[in-house]
């Protein structure tokens, strides 16, 4: 009887240590695509006449 309880006791924490792994990886992906997706964008105010149309953009220059 014993030896069925220490050996449960081993699968649990061999279960454990991979659902930790697991959900460690998920995390870091997560945090890398969220970081990639981030880019550098400039909001440009376009005016014509007496209205004002607010853009957002990468591009640096007009063209």
């Amino acid at each position: 009887m014993i030896n069925k309880i220490k050996g449960y006791a081993k699968a649990s924490r061999h279960n454990f240590t991979r659902v930790v792994a697991l959900i460690m990886a998920i995390a870091v992906l997560c945090a890398g695509t969220a970081f990639a997706a981030t880019s550098e964008t400039y909001i440009v105010d376009v005016y014509e006449g007496s209205q004002v149309t607010r853009v957002e953009t990468t591009e640096e220059d007009v063209y």
